[in-house]
């Protein structure tokens, strides 16, 4: 397995155990991926285009972001093991870290070394190989248990690994199958596939959330289940067909809808794979532009049409600062933290840049890939009505979410993962 495919299942099994109580005992068989994952998600937050010094009350900010508990000696631990890989480095008092780190991928791969280079119980093999092999195919329980037993693994401990990965929700069980939620991400082909073999009465409605999504990347959710059922959709999102992210504010929330791969103008198959926003960084650039353009009034700068959500990103990705706005500021922390975009004060008001240009460029391409468009042009003001207090990534959203796994929901998941062994 290659590092880019290790670190991708490293850090999407994190995602599923880092809000698990520390007191938990089954974190006990997930220490070291827990370990490098942390420290990936750490250092994706500090990447940027370019060498750059940040200050060390930011990089603590990053790493409480990253589920690092931020106190002094925590999170030099982890400044230390990035420092060890050549990913920074920082002065004697501390005061200052210095990036080497200048892409997502690059942090991927050094998850992948931590994680290698530790020492690693064989429970976590074990998940992370279980993990590659229901992504390629759903398989039945006998017949993973025997192929990891093949591998070398013994079978009481595939058995509890399997048992540890349906509690944390990193391995689904359907009817003796067992299927992750990666299945079609990065994989437009195995999509196309068990859409053109359904044979239920809903296929024509599973074609058209598909369409609607392919067509309007970061769909909001009401445009969606308006004339559909959502138990489709739900269905849909659990199987991982479609990648949701919710965006939540004072006022509510609100939910869109994408490709769970990369998908856009210019973007082919062989161009995306697996890895490809293990940070669902593009996804969430994209649905807090949406959020905007969905959730704003006019009299703030409503990004009200495509053509001008364009002129966001394109000068964003063209490295300038965006025109000063007393929103940016305060709509834009979420991308703060995540180490996509810098904000700075600009006399009362407040101006936005991208520090990860690669993020930009793919949110880019998913709005090009849209059919509709306009021909307004209102400027190059970003700012929300009110500001987004959090995030719901796709992983989180489908472990709170329980489908009606019954009649005809139960009938389509069963036929699609039949479909899929085939």
């Amino acid at each position: 397995m290659d590092k880019l495919t290790k670190g991708t299942w490293i850090l999407n099994t994190t995602k599923h155990i880092v809000d698990v109580a520390q007191k938990s005992t089954e974190l006990n068989y997930f220490e070291t991926t827990a370990l490098a994952g942390k420290t990936g998600v750490f250092l994706s937050k500090l990447v940027a285009d370019k060498q750059e010094v940040i200050t060390y009350e930011k990089v603590k900010k990053f790493a409480r972001e990253s589920s690092i508990d931020n106190n002094n000696r925590n999170v030099k631990m982890h400044l230390d093991l990035l420092k060890e890989y050549g990913k920074v480095d920082y002065n004697t008092k501390l005061t200052e870290v210095e990036v080497y780190c200048f892409s997502n991928e690059d942090a991927i791969e050094t998850t992948a070394d931590i994680y290698s280079n530790e020492i690693v119980d064989e429970d976590e093999d074990i998940n992370i190989y279980s993990l590659e092999e229901t992504y390629n195919v759903p398989r039945k329980r006998e017949e993973l248990v025997n192929k990891l037993v093949n591998n070398g693994y013994s079978e009481e401990k595939v058995n509890l690994a399997i048992k540890i990965q349906d509690t944390f929700g990193l391995i689904k069980v359907a009817d003796n199958i067992l299927y992750n939620e990666y299945t079609f991400t990065g994989n437009e082909a195995k999509m196309v596939k068990t859409i053109s073999n359904i044979s239920s009465s809903k296929k024509k409605d599973i074609e058209e959330v598909i369409n609607r999504i392919s067509n309007n990347q970061g769909l909001i959710e009401n445009k969606i289940t308006s004339d559909i059922n959502p138990e489709i959709v739900k269905l849909m999102e659990g199987i991982g067909l479609i990648d949701g992210i919710t965006v939540t504010s004072e006022i509510g929330e609100a939910t869109f809808y994408t490709s769970p791969h990369i998908k856009g103008k210019g973007i082919k198959e062989k161009d995306f794979s697996l890895a490809d926003d293990v940070f669902h960084k593009a996804k969430i650039l994209l649905s807090c532009l949406r959020f905007g353009q969905e959730k704003s009034t006019y009299g703030r700068g409503k990004i009200d049409t495509r053509t001008k959500m364009l002129n966001i990103i394109r000068k964003l990705n063209r490295g300038e600062w965006l025109n000063p706005c007393t929103a940016v500021g305060q709509d834009y922390k979420l991308l703060e933290v995540d180490g996509v975009v810098r904000v700075r004060a600009f006399g009362n008001r407040f101006q936005m840049s991208l520090r990860q240009k690669e993020v930009g460029i793919l949110v880019e391409k998913m709005i090009l890939n849209n059919s509709i468009d306009t021909t307004d042009d209102m400027g190059d003001i970003c700012s929300l009505e009110v500001q987004p207090s959090g995030i719901i990534i796709p992983e989180v959203r489908r472990q709170q979410m329980k489908p009606k796994e019954i009649g005809l929901v139960k009938e389509l998941r069963d036929e699609m993962l039949t479909i899929l062994r085939t």
